[in-house]
């Protein structure tokens, strides 16, 4: 049995049923993503810079010297030597560090003997990577001079004639020079020479020698001095006091220069 009611009965709704599509499903293609091509700029090869090279020249007046030493060391201590050159036949020799660091030097040239610097022996080198550095060391021809002096006891002898000849060779005289009112002959040797020499002088009339003659040893840039040293002889009167012809002793005699 349905029971009554008074509200009106609503129908449920019917739903619809779609119609069926009649276009033709599209398949969905993913297109491959290609990358923008990257181009890497080119490696660059950085060449080391090259050591740094210094290059002496030793000349003497303007010639090149060869077999002189040149020594670099440090500018920090300079009797830490790092390295010993020696000039060749055309006066030069290099030096190139093994380490390519800046650093300063010092270079300092020994004069053969006879031979000194013009200038400077040394000079401080700032050394840096890739550079090339000239050095000229000039030497001279240094002179060698000596100076006699003649006396006669103790006082200066002037115009007495002084002779230098070479050592063992008194007929190979090299100059002949005066002493001067201070009793002084000077000699300027050769310059470069390694000769010895022997100096003598002539005693005059009423004097004998003392020291007549010396052999010499000359040092380059230096003047050395010798003393030549005459003397004159005593003379002996001998007074005799006599009283008839015969011999007074005891009588004192007295000796003046005469006129005082």
């Amino acid at each position: 049995t349905v029971p009554k009611t008074d509200k009106p009965v609503t129908a449920a709704p019917i739903p619809k049923t779609p119609k069926p599509s009649t276009k033709r499903p599209v398949k969905a293609t993913a297109k491959p993503v290609t990358a923008a091509p990257t181009t890497a700029a080119p490696v660059q090869k950085v060449s080391p810079k090259p050591a740094p090279t210094c290059n002496f020249t030793v000349v003497v007046e303007g010639t090149p010297i060869s077999g002189v030493h040149v020594d670099i060391s440090v500018s920090v201590t300079v009797v830490q030597i790092v390295a010993s050159l020696t000039t060749n036949s055309n006066g030069q020799c290099s030096f190139s560090p093994e380490n390519y660091s800046n650093e300063t030097y010092i270079a300092a040239v020994t004069p053969p003997s006879g031979l000194g610097c013009k200038g400077s022996c040394s000079f401080q080198i700032d050394m840096h990577q890739g550079q090339t550095t000239d050095v000229t060391f000039a030497l001279v021809k240094v002179q060698r001079t000596v100076v006699v002096t003649v006396s006669v006891g103790e006082e200066p002898s002037p115009g007495k004639e002084v002779i230098i000849f070479v050592t063992g060779k008194p007929g190979e005289i090299i100059q002949t020079v005066t002493t001067d009112k201070n009793g002084n002959a000077t000699f300027v040797a050769s310059v470069g020479t390694d000769i010895s020499y022997t100096v003598t002088v002539t005693p005059s009339k009423g004097e004998n020698c003392k020291t007549c003659s010396a052999d010499m040893t000359l040092v380059p840039g230096e003047i050395v001095y010798y003393t030549l040293t005459l003397e004159q002889p005593s003379s002996t009167s001998v007074v005799t006091v006599t009283v008839d012809g015969k011999p007074s002793p005891g009588k004192e005699v007295i000796i003046f220069v005469t006129g005082k």
